[in-house]
């Protein structure tokens, strides 16, 4: 449970730094295309994780289909945003790293409108020796922030700084091995799953940006340092994990020993989020804290009393102070007062209702038959001759 909803609380802050993020840009009157196609892929990608996590969180709740269940839309719409405007297993194999590479290379696109003139071989010539220095570069930065980002990890008093020091690492990284893939030329546009692993590298790598802008404008909030680790040590161990991806499977010799020798020579430095993080995570975001409240403020809370979500939000503070006067009491090996116990009684009532799942006596077709009608499962059983509601049957 405390996993689940770790990797819940981590997700939650980097899909809404990710929004925020992009909602700043477009506000600035910015059209980034690429990172539009990152954020199609990754924000459904990620809540389809999520909407399982709920799923396991909720139970039986969010099994059974009904007004009652909160999560089942939720579960029914996820394929639906996948799928469509770009299906996601186009957007992260093709669209983000192939547009996104002629886009963003400094000497990539003029070497291709040269070599379209037939006779720029001066032009050819000059983005050429660009794109050789480009490269050299970025060996050099790769290789000299894999020493320096090992340096700044001895202290993470400044999480915006250590975490800045180790996505500029990855960043330069990112770089040269998208300089080494073109190798492959014209090739590299067929291999989807090479691509793939580059845009996943890509993404991580803005969601990374993304969240540590976030937090700069937030890094007041109680909490937000500990969700912020846990999502950011989450999201460099995922960069890591595909640029490891892409050498070990590059297809021409020697290529991927390069890759793997200019970005990571001292071995992989991400293990990725511990126990001790996903615990304090989990914590943060089941009791009213600073960012509990941060990630839920756009979060539609319905006002009828009924409505599960509604019912959730309403108990939390009661609940959290309820498993306090019992710990308490435990601790003190004494009773309850009678105040606890009136408080523990009404959270208990509160919880039953809320993991009571929607019973109805007919469904679909079976609303139009008689009372007679006996489901076809139930004919020729013991249960047929049973006159009770359907429902109430054990």
């Amino acid at each position: 449970m405390q996993e689940a909803l770790a990797r819940i609380s981590s997700e939650a802050y980097i899909l809404t730094s990710a929004h925020m993020l992009i909602n700043s840009m477009l506000a600035n009157h910015e059209q980034p295309a690429v990172l539009s196609a990152v954020m199609k892929y990754e924000t459904t990608s990620r809540a389809r994780h999520v909407v399982n996590d709920a799923m396991d969180v909720m139970g039986g709740a969010g099994i059974c289909r009904g007004p009652s269940n909160m999560i089942g839309n939720g579960y029914m719409g996820i394929p639906i945003a996948i799928t469509v405007e770009g299906a996601n297993i186009l957007t992260r194999s093709m669209i983000t790293f192939g547009q996104g590479l002629n886009r963003a290379h400094p000497n990539l696109i003029n070497i291709v409108n040269t070599i379209e003139k037939g006779d720029d071989v001066k032009g050819f010539t000059k983005e050429a020796f660009g794109f050789l220095g480009h490269l050299a570069s970025n060996v050099s930065r790769s290789l000299t922030r894999s020493v320096t980002s090992r340096i700044s990890s001895k202290s993470k008093s400044d999480p915006s700084a250590y975490y800045e020091a180790q996505l500029s690492r990855l960043a330069s990284n990112f770089a040269v091995s998208a300089d080494l893939a073109l190798v492959l030329g014209g090739r590299l546009k067929f291999e989807e799953m090479l691509s793939g692993r580059f845009a996943d590298a890509f993404g991580t790598l803005y969601l990374g940006y993304a969240c540590l802008w976030y937090y700069n404008q937030n890094k007041n909030v109680e909490g937000i340092s500990e969700v912020l680790e846990l999502a950011m040590e989450s999201l460099l161990q995922q960069n890591q994990a595909a640029l490891h991806g892409i050498a070990n499977n590059f297809p021409v010799p020697g290529i991927g020993s390069i890759m793997n020798a200019v970005c990571f020579p001292l071995g992989s430095p991400y293990a990725g989020p511990n126990d001790h993080m996903r615990k304090q995570a989990s914590q943060l975001i089941t009791t009213p804290t600073g960012i509990r409240s941060l990630l839920s403020a756009g979060i539609f809370i319905s006002k009828d009393p009924n409505d599960r979500l509604r019912m959730l939000n309403d108990a939390l503070p009661d609940a959290v102070a309820a498993d306090k006067a019992v710990a308490a009491a435990k601790k003190a090996k004494r009773a309850l007062t009678a105040e606890e116990q009136k408080l523990v009684d009404k959270v208990i009532a509160i919880a039953d209702k809320i993991v009571q799942v929607d019973v109805f006596d007919k469904v679909g077709a079976e609303k139009y038959e008689s009372a007679e009608y006996v489901r076809p499962a139930l004919r020729h059983t013991k249960f047929a001759a049973l006159k009770v509601p359907v429902g109430a049957r054990a």
